[in-house]
């Protein structure tokens, strides 16, 4: 046996295997990491592996036989010893470099590819836990409306065709219930040869509504067909042959339709399409068309033909509506005096609301000016809040509300609206973009860079994208990275201000001077605000301030957003940042007191948003009113009062209810004391409410150690009556009983009097409250 391993050992068969082994497990390696970057199917890996682990065997086979020299294979009866020893010395070397490169694949694996599929891997796990979360919102009533043909003999009827699509999109948007596919990621899929269970797929919806329109004189035909994206099977489809003045009617009986097909339980009645005269809409959605080509001329066609249209029809609200944004949109790009063009969008929001006070869209035009014009975030979330009041799912409100949060410095609001709007525009790059800023804003960065990376492989030449993902870049400390992004901005102004500041990152200060010159001279009044953040992260902090009072008298865009903006981050320590952030009605304090609830339906990890994130302001809670606060008194034996919340960062505006101390020695009810925490938002109160019983732990006693009470306790408040042995002010933790609400404090600190010796102590309120005193008697 000793010598025929001896053999094996000079023939090389060990080394060979090794070698074969090791070249084995580094090539599946590669082709493990290679092959999915380039889509290739499961089955090429499958069969590399299979084709490697059968040629093991007869490797061993040839290298017994046959030995590798300089002149080729011998067999092995031919070979000298000298020759084995030297073929056993170069395979020595070329398993040392197999392992060498192994050894270095692994490195690179662990500390570089791997974290990149980590990241990978957690933000497809975010993703589908906020398409879990939609689903589990609106069930499988999802829907998208496909962009309707046009059959029309000369083929000239696309912008009737697909205006006709997207009012049904907005009809349907409307349902309750009803989760729809905006335009923008429904529309994509026009012209092309794509399956309709695809589009369901990549739209992360159930139904598709197709259709097709030809339009001939005064006549309309409308083919519709509604088909369940899973099965691929049609619900439902009808053709209307009808007189052109009935496109109204025609609408509304497919909006009908589809809520009876997906029996979606309605709160009232179908929502109907707005009615105009023929050729008003006609003239509307060629101004419509028009718009959406974002050009200097098209605008100026759009506000005509929205003019043409209100000159037929004044009464037709979508109209002042395309006028009203056509005017901001001027001002925003400075096509025209923005006075002039605010004012303008202010007047033909308002009429649209004369006209129809329900309309969410002309409310979230006011909000727009109030914010990018005006500065006033609480006029804007006023107006917000009620555009979604009324359209909880409207796009251009969900958009509006998002910046807004941004500029009260809620970046969780802002990311959580994003997300949702990525959700329900899965192919729109301006919703991957907005999202990309809203995760930068908040200090998320590496996900910032993925949202942005997925914004361009829809959109390459989409404006400001690349800027930001510089910015991101820079952030990262990828100064060089950051630099080519820059480079690939299209605007010309961003362009201009990634590279000021990835130069200087990269310690090239004369590029960087010279580039910021440029863009001073350039765009020295319309760019203030970037400027002075520019020169914040140059670290030139005189200069950034000089700026800053430069845009506020210009009156720059940009300073709604300056609360979250992260670029100033290097002179938010400087004794004259929160002068001037008060100065502007921007510092902490100021944003807090502005009241801005929007409903979410998802968070980033999928759950309910009621219990707000570590740090951030909590929403107001309804509380139990005066009356409420006395039935559930009597109901406990005792007294009850209530008492505005007092707070120096939070303005909730509401009442808390408090109980009274009963006396130790006989039970009569003392005066009721002041709360020292208000509601926290689990769950609202209601009149009559049951109240809940929990067992309260005390802890931190002395001599006693941890103790049980039995202590009512009202939901989503801590009340708890009766007497503890202690004269100190001490932790209170709560652990409620199975099944209850849990959206306790993590500590309250509490005054208690001790037994037979009744005195008042003074202690501090719970944690960033104002300190109050505490009677107990």
């Amino acid at each position: 046996m000793s010598a025929f391993f001896a053999e094996i050992k000079r023939r090389s068969v060990i080394r060979v295997a090794g070698l074969y082994l090791a070249g084995v497990w580094l090539l599946v390696q590669v082709a493990g990491t290679v092959l999915p970057m380039l889509d290739a199917p499961a089955w090429i890996a499958r069969t590399l592996l299979i084709v490697l682990a059968i040629g093991f065997v007869p490797v061993l086979v040839l290298t017994w036989a046959f030995e590798w020299t300089p002149d080729g294979l011998v067999r092995d009866a031919d070979a000298t010893r000298d020759g084995s020893v030297r073929t056993g010395k170069r395979l020595d070397r070329w398993i040392m470099v197999l392992l060498a490169l192994a050894l270095g694949y692994f490195a690179v694996d662990k500390f570089v590819l791997s974290p990149a599929r980590e990241q990978a891997r957690m933000q497809v796990a975010r993703d589908e836990g906020r398409s879990e979360a939609i689903v589990a919102a609106f069930g499988d009533q999802s829907i998208a409306v496909l962009a309707f043909r046009d059959m029309s003999q000369a083929r000239d009827q696309g912008y009737f065709s697909e205006g006709i699509a997207e009012q049904m999109l907005n009809l349907l948007t409307r349902v309750q219930g009803l989760r729809v596919t905006s335009r923008a990621s429904a529309f994509s899929f026009a012209g092309k040869d794509v399956d309709i269970p695809t589009i369901a797929r990549k739209l992360n919806v159930r139904y598709v509504l197709d259709g097709s329109v030809r339009k001939a004189g005064d006549h309309i035909r409308i083919s519709a067909q509604l088909i369940d994206g899973r099965s691929d099977t049609q619900l439902w489809s009808q053709t209307f042959d009808r007189p052109l003045q009935d496109i109204f009617t025609i609408q509304d009986e497919i909006a009908a339709t589809v809520v009876e097909q997906l029996k979606i339980e309605l709160l009232g009645a179908v929502p109907t399409v707005r009615k105009t005269k023929p050729e008003a809409l006609r003239l509307y959605l060629e101004s419509l068309a028009a718009y959406r080509q974002h050009t200097p001329a098209s605008y100026e066609q759009s506000r005509t033909l929205a003019r043409q249209a209100l000159d037929i029809d004044p009464e037709y609200v979508d109209a002042w509506n395309m006028l009203a944004v056509v005017y901001s949109s001027l001002a925003d790009k400075g096509l025209i005096p923005g006075e002039q063009g605010y004012a303008m969008a202010i007047e033909t929001a308002r009429k649209a609301l004369a006209i129809d006070p329900d309309s969410a869209d002309a409310h979230a035009e006011l909000a727009h000016v109030a914010l990018s014009a005006e500065d006033d975030q609480k006029e804007a979330a006023r107006y917000l809040q009620q555009a979604l009041a009324l359209e909880p799912h409207n796009v251009y409100a969900l958009g509006g509300a998002a910046t807004l949060a941004k500029s009260l410095g809620r970046l969780d609001v802002a990311v959580r609206l994003q997300q949702e709007a990525v959700e329900r525009d899965p192919l729109m790059s301006n919703a991957f973009s907005e999202l990309c800023l809203a995760l930068f804003q908040s200090g998320r960065v590496d996900d910032s860079i993925v949202q942005c990376r997925k914004a361009l492989e829809l959109s390459p030449n989409r404006i400001v994208t690349h800027y930001t993902l510089a910015t991101a870049l820079l952030a990262k400390g990828d100064a060089r990275e950051a630099l080519a992004e820059a480079d690939a901005e299209p605007f010309e102004p961003f362009r201009m201000f990634g590279r000021a500041m990835a130069y200087h990152s990269l310690g090239d200060k004369a590029r960087s001077d010279a580039e910021l010159a440029a863009t001073i001279a350039k765009y020295e009044k319309d760019a203030a605000y970037n400027i002075a953040y520019v020169e914040a992260w140059r670290g030139n902090v005189d200069q950034a301030f000089a700026w800053l009072d430069k845009a506020v008298e210009y009156r720059d865009s940009g300073l709604p957003l300056i609360a979250a903006d992260p670029m100033f981050a290097n002179i938010k320590r400087d004794p004259r940042w929160l002068p001037f952030l008060r100065k502007q009605g921007k510092s902490p304090e100021q944003l807090a007191a502005i009241r801005f609830e929007v409903p979410l339906a998802t968070t980033d990890a999928g759950k309910s948003p009621a219990t707000p994130a570590a740090g951030a302001a909590r929403p107001p809670a309804p509380c139990l009113d005066r009356r409420g606060a006395r039935s559930v008194g009597r109901s406990l034996g005792i007294a009850a009062t209530t008492y505005p919340c007092v707070s120096p960062s939070r303005s909730w505006g509401r009442s808390c209810l408090s109980f009274a101390l009963p006396r130790h020695r006989n039970r009569q009810a003392s005066r009721p004391r002041r709360p020292s925490h208000c509601c926290s938002g689990a769950m609202p109160l209601r009149r009559n409410a049951s109240i809940a019983r929990h067992w309260m732990p005390v802890r931190g006693m002395r001599r006693a150690g941890p103790t049980w009470r039995r202590s009512p306790l009202a939901w989503a408040m801590p009340l708890w009556p009766g007497r503890m042995p202690s004269g100190r002010c001490r932790w209170i933790r709560v652990r409620p009983m199975p099944g209850s609400i849990s959206a306790w404090p993590a500590g309250m600190r509490e005054c208690v009097a001790r037994p037979r010796r009744p005195r008042t102590t003074r202690c501090s309120c719970h944690r960033g409250w104002k300190r109050q005193p505490s009677t107990w008697r």
